[in-house]
């Protein structure tokens, strides 16, 4: 349950920053959250 709380707030701060690519290997690699930031998992091919 922790790890959604971090998570939420790197994705917050990222919005915030309006970053629209976000590298990570713990979210779901392809999402798009609000049509802006996208997830990406750099070790996936």
């Amino acid at each position: 349950m922790i790890e959604l709380f971090y998570d939420s707030l790197i994705v917050a701060s990222a919005l915030e920053s309006e970053c629209t690519i976000l590298y990570s290997e713990d979210m779901q690699p392809g999402l798009v959250i609000e049509n802006q930031l996208k997830i990406v998992n750099p070790f996936k091919l």
